[in-house]
Order: C-alpha cells, then sequence, then structure tokens
C-alpha cells in the first residue's frame, strides 16, 4: 500500500509547485455605470410672416352671371393686391364653386345661384399687412383668417434640439454624480407643436401687437457613460 501511494504523493507535489499562484489583486475590472435621460426644450418665437385666407360669395338667378360676378371680383383683388406690393405668385386659388339654392318653404323655388371662391395671399412681412387687407376687403372681399409663421422655425427648431441635450446632459450629471460623461446613444423624438397661429382678422389698429408668439418643442432622449 506504502508503495501505491507514494508515486501518487509525489505526482501532487509536482503539480502543486508547478500551478499558477492566483492573487485576488493581481487582476481588475472597472465596471461602467450608463444611464438614460430625456431632454427636453421650447423656443417661443416672434411670428414674421402670413398666409391671408380670403373668400367671395355672389349670388344670382342667372348661374353664368353669378360666376361672371365672382370672377370679376377676384380680377379686381388681384390687381389691388399687386398695386400695394403682393406679388401675383403669391397669390393661390384655393377652391371654387357654384351651386343652386332653394325654398322649401312653399314646395320648392328657386332662390338663384351661389358662387364661391376662396384665396389665399402671402406676405413675407407683416408691416403692411393691414394695407394688404384693407386693398381686398374695401372691393368687397372676405376675410376667412389669416395664418401667422415664423421664417426661422427650421433653424430654432434645431437651436431647441441642442438645448433638449443640454438638458439631459445635466439630469444625467445629476443622477451619477459626475460631470465626465460621454454621449454613446441619441435619438430624437417625436412631439406634438404647431409652427402656425390662425387669427380672426381683426381691423382694429392693435391687431398685430395681438397676435402671440409660436412654441417650437423639441425632445430626445439620450445614453450617458
Amino acid at each position: 500500500m506504502k508503495k501505491i501511494l507514494l508515486p501518487i504523493f509525489i505526482c501532487l507535489l509536482v503539480l502543486a509547485a508547478t500551478a499558477p499562484i492566483v492573487s485576488a489583486s493581481a487582476s481588475t475590472y472597472a465596471y461602467s455605470t450608463c444611464v438614460s435621460v430625456v431632454g427636453e426644450a421650447s423656443l417661443e418665437l416672434t411670428p414674421d410672416r402670413a398666409t391671408i385666407h380670403l373668400s367671395i360669395e355672389n349670388v344670382d338667378k342667372d348661374v353664368s352671371q353669378a360666376q361672371a360676378k365672382t370672377f370679376a371680383l377676384f380680377d379686381d383683388a388681384v390687381k389691388a393686391l399687386k398695386e400695394v406690393g403682393v406679388s401675383e405668385e403669391s397669390i393661390v386659388v384655393e377652391s371654387y364653386n357654384s351651386y343652386p339654392s332653394y325654398d322649401y318653404s312653399c314646395g320648392k323655388s328657386l332662390l338663384g345661384y351661389y358662387s364661391n371662391l376662396s384665396f389665399t395671399f402671402s406676405v413675407d412681412s407683416l408691416e403692411n399687412l393691414k394695407e394688404s387687407i384693407d386693398s381686398v376687403t374695401s372691393q368687397g372681399v372676405c376675410v376667412q383668417n389669416i395664418c401667422y409663421e415664423a421664417s426661422n422655425e427650421k433653424e430654432s427648431y434645431n437651436e431647441a434640439l441642442s438645448k433638449a441635450l443640454e438638458e439631459a446632459r445635466i439630469k444625467a450629471e445629476n443622477l451619477l454624480g459626475r460631470n465626465d460623461l460621454t454621449l454613446t446613444n441619441i435619438e430624437e423624438e417625436s412631439v406634438y407643436y404647431s409652427s402656425s397661429l390662425y387669427r380672426c382678422y381683426d381691423a382694429s389698429p392693435a391687431h398685430e401687437d395681438l397676435v402671440g408668439k409660436v412654441t417650437i418643442r423639441a425632445r430626445i432622449k439620450a445614453q450617458f457613460c
């Protein structure tokens, strides 16, 4: 038995002598903590251009006369707008329709034919907006509403995106207690906002001062490590 155990004991001593020494401090592992945050930002813009929506309506017993009156008034409106500096290219016919109207109180009797034309014109400055509108309302054209917009909407949206990213970074730094974070991923998220303001027309002198502001919003999701 001793002869059998001795070789085994010698082998164990050899293996123990040749095995690598493992130390708890020989290897270290760095673990990186990451965080995903949402950043949002908004900017208020002052509108500097507008699209005016208008309509012309006429009624006549003769359908051709109703149509002729409507288109004659439209031609006069276009002429008046061009005289105050509105380009013909910015005047757009949106729709036209003509239909009969009946009185059903005593059977069915024709009242006349209505002829309706809707059109718009755009201005790149609000400075002469009232003068432009007055030039057509004096012809008998009705103003439906005015759509105000800011010409720098796209540039302002990109600025809002940058502000949203900065807000996200500040959030991440506060959460992790570090200011040496690296941006590892970013996604643009959809957020609803309207770049237009619709207003009813008010002929009062203070009208342009009461337009309001266009609010641009941006939202991103970012990961920092």
